[in-house]
Parts: structure tokens; C-alpha cells; sequence
């Protein structure tokens, strides 16, 4: 009886964990569509890896949901630092972030591009749009490949 019992709340917390983790839009998937940039359109795809409710892979830059990652690359003599913060909106149907880029060169000083980020759906399409400080908007609009 006490074996059934611990099985029973291990399932238990098991089955909750699962719930918990699937409490949120899954934007996983390969998609194609058209990026809309100041009223110039172009072609674009990306890929995304969703673990859960905890990280996503955008790319190939994996946030953490919920903190700031930081990233840092040097080619030659220039680095370039970048910063990608997400969190969900209250029900967990869009991703808000910020995503800070900076680019600087041995000696002078560095060049900063800051960036809101949203991610949802609309139906079946995946909707990722940025805007900078200064008022450059971006918006892409994707379906599922």
C-alpha cells in the first residue's frame, strides 16, 4: 500500500509538472514569410526550439524566459555583446523581450541598437515585430513550413 501511494504522488507531481510545462503557446517549428521593415518587404524564415515554458532557441539565440542572457563574440578587433531578455504576458500567449545589440571596435567607442520585441500568434501565423528607440519598426509575418 505505501509503494501504490508513493507512486501515486510521484505520478501526481509528474502530471502537474507536464500541465505546467504546456501552459503556453509552443512557437516550435520551421516558418517562412516576409519581414516588413519601414515599408520595405523581404523574404525570411527561422527556425525555433521551444523547451517548455523556460527557453527558446530563436535562430540560434537561446533565451531564457524569465532572466537576461548575454552573449560575446570577437572577430578581429571587433566584439559584439548581445543582450536578450524575455518574459510571458500574463496568460502565455505572447512573448515580450528586448534584445540590445553592440557592436564596438578596439578603441572607439561602442554602437548600440536597442530593440522591443514581441512574439504571438494570429491563427495559424507567427508574428514577431521589433521596434527601436528611435522608432524602427519591424514586422514579420510566418506560417509553418
Amino acid at each position: 500500500m505505501k509503494n501504490t501511494q508513493i507512486i501515486f504522488a510521484a505520478l501526481t507531481i509528474l502530471t502537474s509538472t507536464a500541465a505546467h510545462a504546456a501552459n503556453c503557446v509552443d512557437f516550435s517549428g520551421s516558418w517562412q514569410g516576409t519581414c516588413n521593415t519601414n515599408g520595405q518587404v523581404a523574404n525570411d524564415q527561422v527556425d525555433i526550439q521551444q523547451s517548455g515554458c523556460e527557453q527558446i532557441n530563436i535562430g540560434g539565440l537561446v533565451s531564457v524566459i524569465g532572466s537576461t542572457k548575454t552573449y560575446s563574440k570577437t572577430e578581429g578587433n571587433v566584439t559584439t555583446t548581445v543582450r536578450i531578455a524575455t518574459q510571458w504576458n500574463a496568460d502565455r500567449t505572447q512573448l515580450p523581450g528586448r534584445l540590445q545589440v553592440v557592436t564596438s571596435q578596439a578603441g572607439q567607442p561602442g554602437k548600440m541598437t536597442d530593440l522591443y520585441t514581441g512574439m504571438g500568434m494570429n491563427g495559424s501565423k507567427l508574428i514577431i515585430a521589433a521596434k527601436s528607440r528611435d522608432g524602427s519598426v519591424v514586422q514579420c509575418v510566418y506560417d509553418k513550413r
